[in-house]
């Protein structure tokens, strides 16, 4: 995606082989065979291969940066997690911009309830909004809309004061 976007020789992308979560540690992450988007830390089903990988928090990770504009994070459960381990940098940044995947089912793996995620969401002072995977626009959607989707993108950014 980097290069395909004519970020490759900007000097402004970064990609770490981690993963991203709370805080530093090592983890099991699940193969799914041929389906590379479905691997997770939250297997989808039993008997997967798993790797060991290391974790790290975006805040301990990033915390040199000087400006962090944009995360894209497509984590298949972890959302919430790396959440809290940015709590930092998103305070830092207020101009940040958040890309994220949402699936319901994938947080339910992760073992975090609906109401935990969005109460997260309120304290980190976030506001939500469905990307249009056809046409890219954001607009609203509710949480009870929310609840009730497979798999959508979401955009986060700061709340206006």
């Amino acid at each position: 995606n980097i290069k395909a976007n004519g970020f490759a020789e900007s000097g402004r992308t970064y990609t770490f082989n981690v993963g991203v979560s709370e805080k530093a540690g090592r983890a099991k992450f699940s193969i799914v065979d041929g389906m590379c988007g479905h691997n997770s830390l939250y297997a989808e089903r039993k008997g997967l291969k798993t790797i060991d990988v290391g974790l790290v928090s975006i805040d301990e990770h990033m915390k040199n940066a000087e400006k962090i504009d944009v995360i894209k994070m497509d984590i298949e459960g972890e959302e919430y997690f790396a959440l809290k381990g940015m709590r930092e940098t998103i305070r830092k940044n207020p101009q940040i911009k958040i890309l994220m995947e949402f699936g319901p089912g994938h947080i339910k793996r992760a073992g975090v309830s609906f109401d935990a995620f969005f109460a997260l969401i309120d304290e980190l002072e976030l506001t939500y909004k469905l990307i249009d995977e056809k046409t890219g626009d954001v607009t609203n959607i509710t949480r009870d809309e929310l609840e009730k989707v497979f798999s959508v993108n979401l955009f986060l950014e700061k709340r206006e004061a």
